[in-house]
């Protein structure tokens, strides 16, 4: 490379083999000067966020573009137009099986326990809404009989069939409620919540479920490869 050069290069954009089809791919690319470079790097390790790790699957041909010089290290003048975004289609069928997680647990009257519920990506998809913001699925959970729920995350809000009371995230003593996990769940991860359930009568095998993947007029994950496996026993026995 001749020292004051510029050089361009074409990047092979490479889906993953858990990218969902069909359906679509974002991205963007941003120029970046070399001290701009620099700057944002340390922004980042001053964060203890990682910029990855180099490439090893081949070279990247640079190509020398004739008529363009250096004019040293500075801030770009207008960074607006430094950046570009483009749009894959994905083709082909590549879908995902999303499974809910329940619980049993044990306790005396009086006690407080805690119960862990979710769901769990099974692949051979992750599934990725974070370009919109939207969660990958909901969480329903119906507190078994006999039990009251004192402990609430504020992800989960009080829940009447599909009215969602989103005034008050994480309310005590509800009946039901729904859980929003997040926007993105990757293949053979789980994505979990806990409760704290205060067990008030002995009611043996109280059940309450968990049920993901709600059909209802909202945003969400609906097209699980094995529906099957959307709604588990949340248990809790008392002594």
């Amino acid at each position: 490379m001749s020292p004051g050069s510029t050089y361009t290069a074409i990047l092979p954009y490479a889906l993953g083999v858990d990218t969902y089809a069909p359906g679509y791919a974002w991205g963007n690319t941003k120029l970046m000067t070399r001290a701009e470079f620099d700057d944002f790097a340390a922004y980042l390790r001053r964060r203890s966020v990682s910029l990855g790790e180099p490439g090893t699957e081949g070279e990247l041909a640079l190509t020398e573009v004739s008529g363009v010089r250096t004019q040293g290290d500075q801030a770009d003048t207008d960074p607006t137009n430094a950046w570009s975004h483009f749009e894959i289609t994905v083709t082909g069928v590549n879908g995902t099986d999303l499974y809910a997680i329940g619980d049993s647990v044990t306790g005396n009257v009086g006690d407080v326990v805690t119960v862990t519920v979710g769901f769990g990506n099974n692949g051979p998809a992750s599934l990725d809404y974070t370009r919109t913001g939207a969660v990958v699925t909901k969480i329903d959970v119906n507190v078994p009989t006999g039990t009251t729920a004192v402990s609430v995350p504020n992800s989960c809000l009080p829940r009447d069939g599909d009215r969602i009371d989103g005034q008050n995230p994480g309310k005590p003593g509800m009946p039901s409620y729904r859980c929003y996990p997040g926007s993105f769940s990757q293949v053979g991860k789980q994505h979990v919540v806990e409760l704290g359930l205060r067990i008030d009568s002995v009611i043996p095998n109280a059940a309450g479920k968990v049920t993901i993947n709600a059909r209802c007029g909202c945003e969400g994950f609906v097209n699980d490869l094995d529906p099957s496996n959307d709604m588990v026993q949340l248990l809790v026995n008392a002594s």
